[in-house]
């Protein structure tokens, strides 16, 4: 596993419009182009009707996804950060009401979502949802990311390895890749 290889799923749309993306064009509700050779995608909008299982399994058919990074904000950090686990506080959930996709299961396994990331520190997030992230205060206790508790579980659903970092700065993208 090589995460400056993979392909990234933005979580929010900050990064896409920070980095020069090429080729971009639009399939299942995302934007999707090239940086430094290596695919983008970020939601067109985060909503259950962009971001669900049938969506990702149309992106993954169409590029051949495996695994895949996820990137989101997170509160409380101080640096980038491997989120390999999230307590999902937002009130929503993508998968609610759009299982069974295909042959997948109807009551998927969450148990273990995340492949962790090494050269990291490992965090559990609290996933509070965009309007939520706007106002939420950093904590000492608590690592809060805005949306990776609302894809993370879709894009596992499909059966993409799923790996996530949290920045809590969007300019810590440049390092990452």
């Amino acid at each position: 596993m090589n995460i400056k290889e993979m392909p990234i799923y933005l979580c929010s749309t900050d990064g896409f419009n920070m980095l020069k993306i090429s080729d971009v064009s639009t399939a299942a509700g995302h934007k999707t182009g090239q940086y430094k050779g290596r695919l983008i995608v970020t939601p067109i909008k985060i909503d259950p009707e962009t971001i669900n299982p049938e969506n990702l399994l149309i992106l993954k058919e169409k590029s051949d996804i495996k695994e895949l990074l996820l990137i989101d904000k997170t509160r409380g950090t101080g640096g980038v950060v491997a989120i390999v686990d999230h307590v999902n506080v937002s009130g929503q959930n993508f998968l609610r009401a759009k299982t069974p996709q295909a042959e997948l299961p109807q009551f998927p396994d969450m148990s273990k979502i995340y492949d962790v990331i090494e050269g990291y520190k490992e965090t559990v997030t609290h996933t509070v949802g965009p309007e939520r992230f706007k106002n939420q205060q950093a904590s000492k206790k608590i690592i809060y990311s805005e949306l990776v508790g609302l894809i993370a579980p879709v894009v596992h659903y499909v059966g993409i390895k799923v790996f996530a970092l949290g920045l809590s700065k969007p300019e810590e993208i440049l390092d990452i890749i």
